[in-house]
């Protein structure tokens, strides 16, 4: 009897062995799955999606490679993991340092009510450029008629009837160059500023898949490089500073 029962609770304890390895390399194969995809999202705007959450995903990949069961999984995560994290590392170290021009940028929300606490601000701040986003007309008008004497060039591009995008700026704009683009996602002037002749963009993307920021992405890239000169981006990414949209 005795025999018997330490035979059932070998195998009970081998079957249990057998369950948690299982467990544990499903989940490293779907932490290999997310961070590839997140990765190389360059093959398909799902991985953008996946960005989202590569970070902490990374780390619990990290995890998953010091567990004790199996080899070739545990190699595989710990190689993905650390590929995903010195992604996201590089996007910092590769961020630019400050230059001569100081933006000020932000998605107004387009239910708003605190306008005077960000014209505060701006004025605060005392900022060369403003881009922001979700701007209604009663935003704009709101926001223009506490701006207008310090910053004469303000462009706004409506994409639907509750919101859209614009721009402030302390300088004089270049005659004939205020453009609108995909329905009012991009707005762009071209000013003069003591440093020459500049391109002021502001931009708002959609979400990313399976929302259209891909497709989005891969239009409005074409309209900014065919901007000649120096260009000066602001917007709402709906994205990570590693991700494939924004990089």
């Amino acid at each position: 009897m005795g025999l018997k029962l330490a035979a059932e609770k070998s195998n009970w304890r081998r079957n249990y062995g057998q369950v948690v390895r299982i467990i544990i390399d499903a989940l490293r194969l779907l932490v290999v799955a997310i961070l590839f995809l997140a990765v190389f999202a360059f093959v398909h705007p799902v991985g953008d999606s996946f960005s989202v959450v590569q970070v902490p995903v990374a780390i619990f990949g990290l995890f998953l490679s010091v567990v004790r069961f199996g080899v070739v999984f545990r190699f595989l995560v710990f190689v993905t993991s650390m590929l995903a994290l010195g992604q996201v590392a590089l996007a910092f170290l590769n961020s630019a340092s400050d230059g001569p021009v100081v933006v000020y940028q932000k998605n107004l929300l387009h239910l708003n009510k605190t306008v005077p606490r960000v014209t505060k601000d701006i004025k605060t701040r005392d900022v060369d450029v403003v881009t922001l986003q979700e701007v209604t007309d009663g935003l704009f008008r709101n926001v223009t008629a506490d701006l207008q004497e310090e910053y004469p060039t303000r462009v706004f591009c409506p994409y639907n009837p509750t919101r859209g995008t614009a721009i402030f700026s302390k300088w004089q704009a270049v005659d004939g160059t205020v453009f609108c683009a995909r329905e009012g996602n991009l707005s762009g002037v071209q000013v003069e500023m003591p440093h020459g002749v500049t391109w002021l963009v502001s931009l708002h993307l959609h979400w990313p898949w399976p929302y259209e920021q891909g497709w989005q992405v891969v239009e409005l890239v074409k309209e900014i490089e065919s901007l000649e000169g120096a260009v000066i981006l602001g917007g709402d990414f709906n994205m990570l500073p590693w991700s494939n949209s924004v990089a």
